[in-house]
């Protein structure tokens, strides 16, 4: 349906650098790039998802502009997306001269610090374009940012990747403020709500785990 979608804002609505495409793009890298369960992503559909990924930010820089909730989007996008890269490819211990190079399906790995940056730059653009800094997205991005740190996201029960204590202070720090956030938009009884403090228990489950 998304690649429908796109044909047809293309080929008969002869759209090319417009919002709308880079939302179906945005939608379809998704798409593309989301595991069922614990089961790795099929390695072509991974590196076509990265492709539709990348453009869809480049075109929303373009037609709308850094500022923009859905710029901000596209970095968060970007940033889950090659964080799963590291994960798929570390799930299935891959070895070899490259494997320090490339994540899953080939995609050029990124640093750490490169993944953080994305995260940090959605995160900033959506506090400028939330007042109080209390909205949902602003939420969404401290929460990403926490699950990255802790490395519990996307992993079997009982399995994580070793960090820093820094990084749990931070990660506990994140997903603190976003409960805090949630916990006001929503009711205490909504499940982002409930997903928060899953995640939060998980940092501190994690945490005991690496001593």
């Amino acid at each position: 349906m998304y690649r429908e979608s796109l044909r047809l804002q293309r080929d008969v609505l002869k759209r090319e650098n417009h919002s709308h495409v880079a939302e179906v793009m945005n939608y379809l890298g998704i798409c593309l790039s989301t595991r069922k369960g614990f089961n790795a992503v099929n390695q072509s559909l991974f590196r076509q998802a990265e492709s539709l990924l990348i453009e869809a930010k480049t075109m929303r820089e373009l037609v709308l502009g850094t500022l923009h909730v859905d710029y901000a989007t596209s970095l968060n996008n970007l940033a889950n997306f090659y964080k799963s890269a590291l994960q798929m490819l570390s799930s299935r211990h891959t070895d070899g001269p490259d494997s320090k190079l490339f994540g899953w399906g080939g995609v050029l790995l990124k640093s750490d610090d490169q993944i953080m940056d994305l995260y940090e730059e959605s995160l900033a653009i959506r506090k400028m374009l939330s007042p109080d800094q209390m909205h949902p997205h602003v939420a969404q991005s401290l929460n990403n940012m926490a699950l990255f740190l802790s490395h519990t996201l996307d992993k079997p029960p009982r399995k994580y990747v070793h960090c820093h204590d820094k990084d749990y202070l931070s990660a506990e720090q994140y997903c603190v403020e976003a409960l805090k956030i949630r916990k006001q938009y929503y009711n205490h009884d909504n499940d982002r709500v409930a997903q928060t403090l899953l995640n939060l228990g998980r940092i501190y489950v994690a945490q005991v785990l690496s001593i």
